[in-house]
């Protein structure tokens, strides 16, 4: 199989980055924030991995693993899983558009099964690497609640983010779509590189007491 190929490989970092150049955003409303547009796709994303993906083989492991997804603990943005949802939507538009349907029909086009999937993989890939951060920077909260590693250990903390990975690879490969689970393995190679330059850049293990910016 060809490899697809890996434009991080042709990243030469500059210690100091350059200026930036900002553009002004329009102003957010109800028909272009992406938020609002995906409210009801992203409503049972939580609930759908902790009883249709985490499982319950395994008690303790369970529990830990779900410990974002519970009600009142499943807060951060999902930006992720939103793109992958908002994404999937578009291209359905335009795919319907093709075949002639009505405009008014074209939001309201059932998403595949498979589509959904992977948005839930995505949020459950971001979220073990949390558990795996905060353990590393020595994080006491994230999302406004104790750190897993606070609540259950660190050594829980560590192995129920394995344990997410895991079942997030299970269900990426009955997806049965062998593009998206090297894309998805290459994202999840590239979190391991990103944590370890932060690292090497003293940006990480600092002990400042809360999560980082990742939600």
């Amino acid at each position: 199989l060809e490899m697809l190929n890996d434009p991080l490989n042709e990243w030469y970092l500059q210690t100091k980055p350059g200026s930036i150049q900002t553009i002004p955003l329009p102003k957010l409303t109800p028909q272009n924030d992406p938020f609002v547009i995906s409210q009801n796709d992203m409503s049972s994303l939580s609930s759908n991995i902790r009883q249709d993906l985490i499982g319950n083989d395994h008690p303790v492991l369970s529990k830990v693993a779900s410990y974002f997804f519970e009600s009142g603990k499943d807060g951060g943005k999902k930006v992720r899983p939103m793109m992958v949802l908002l994404l999937s939507r578009a291209l359905s538009l335009s795919s319907s558009t093709k075949h002639h349907h009505h405009e008014n029909d074209n939001y309201n086009h059932v998403l595949f099964t498979s589509q959904k999937r992977l948005a839930e993989i995505s949020e459950m890939i971001h979220t073990a690497s949390l558990f795996h951060d905060d353990v590393i920077d020595k994080a006491d909260t994230r999302r406004g609640n104790a750190a897993v590693h606070k609540v259950f250990g660190n050594k829980m903390a560590i192995l129920a983010g394995d344990y997410l990975l895991a079942r997030a690879s299970v269900f990426l490969a009955r997806l049965r779509n062998v593009e998206v689970v090297e894309t998805m393995s290459t994202i999840i190679e590239h979190l391991v590189r990103g944590e370890v330059m932060q690292m090497n850049s003293g940006g990480s293990g600092s002990g400042s007491g809360s999560g980082s910016g990742q939600q």
